[in-house]
């Protein structure tokens, strides 16, 4: 049965990905996943339901939940474990390595120094403040632009 499934899903995964399982399989887009009929009008439409679930919860995701879950990271736990043991410096210079090498998905040396530089702007942030809500706010700021401008492009495209 599903339950039995669910529940040994359940005992293997941490807390925030079981929430995050039963939220996608078990939430209101489980039915524009799996329409009922195969009239290819519905399974269009449902698709388009589901496609525009999926852009929220990837816009969330990028603005706001993984800037989150980065700054805590790699600047509470990565900052807070090494800070008794690093100059501030090299501290900043460790998060931002770490960071950048968290984003590659190759090996590109321009990649890794334009995450390099973001790291260092959201560490030294952080070192000098003592606070993460501020990096946490630059952080999804930086990441929501792409998505600013393009909303601007699109109100600019309307007039």
């Amino acid at each position: 049965s599903v339950t039995s499934k669910d529940n040994h899903l359940s005992s293997k995964m941490p807390i925030c990905n079981r929430c995050l399982y039963r939220f996608i399989l078990l939430g209101p887009a489980s039915q524009n996943i799996f329409p009922n009929n195969a009239e290819p009008v519905v399974i269009d439409n449902d698709m388009n339901q589901v496609n525009h679930y999926f852009r929220v919860v990837l816009l969330l995701t990028i603005c706001l939940f993984a800037p989150i879950y980065e700054e805590i990271t790699f600047r509470l736990f990565v900052m807070r474990t090494f800070g008794n043991s690093l100059s501030g410096l090299l501290v900043v210079i460790l998060s931002s390595i770490l960071f950048s090498w968290s984003h590659l998905h190759g090996l590109s040396i321009i990649d890794f120094v334009v995450y390099f530089g973001i790291g260092l702007i959201f560490a030294s942030l952080y070192h000098y403040t003592k606070s993460i809500y501020y990096s946490i706010g630059v952080h999804i700021v930086w990441n929501s632009l792409p998505y600013i401008f393009y909303f601007l492009v699109f109100l600019l495209d309307l007039f």
